[in-house]
């Protein structure tokens, strides 16, 4: 498969790309657009984290759903044709592994700092790194994505 072939499987996309328990998923790339991953606890949504555009979608945890959240282009690689690209190119299985450790380093790194910092802090570094978030996301995902209630998000955020 070469590269032209890979971009003719871009399409549209919106609403709930993955859904929970989903097995043998293709490989997803966002091209633009934005998505977040969440998963339901006692009946509530909880977001998990926010995807931007250029980064491959990954779901890690089976119980968790991905939803893009605006028209997005999306790349889809089949599992099939996935498992067909390792066994014909087994350097690519390398390559894999290790965007793969690469991800769940910086994923760990990441949850370890979230787990050190207070709300205020953790706000503040979503609006660093993700500052799209509060343009696209609804204030319901980004506060259960700071770990706070809806209306302490909204009094956070009051402008006086």
């Amino acid at each position: 498969m070469d590269i032209d072939s890979f971009l003719l499987n871009a399409h549209a996309f919106e609403g709930i790309l993955i859904e929970k328990y989903q097995t043998k998923l293709p490989l997803f790339f966002l091209l633009d657009g934005n998505a977040l991953e969440f998963k339901i606890v006692n009946g509530k949504r909880r977001v998990i984290r926010f995807f931007g555009p250029n980064q491959f979608i990954f779901r890690l945890n089976s119980a968790h759903e991905i939803e893009i959240l605006n028209r997005s282009g999306i790349i889809t690689l089949p599992y099939g044709k996935v498992i067909k690209l390792f066994r014909k190119h087994p350097e690519i299985v390398e390559i894999h592994r290790k965007v793969k450790r690469d991800y769940l380093r910086k994923k760990e790194l990441f949850e370890t700092e979230r787990r050190k910092k207070n709300t205020i802090e953790r706000y503040f570094d979503l609006m660093e790194r993700q500052p799209w978030v509060f343009r696209i996301a609804e204030p319901a995902d980004i506060a259960s994505y700071l770990n706070i209630s809806l209306t302490q998000y909204e009094r956070m955020t009051e402008v006086n």
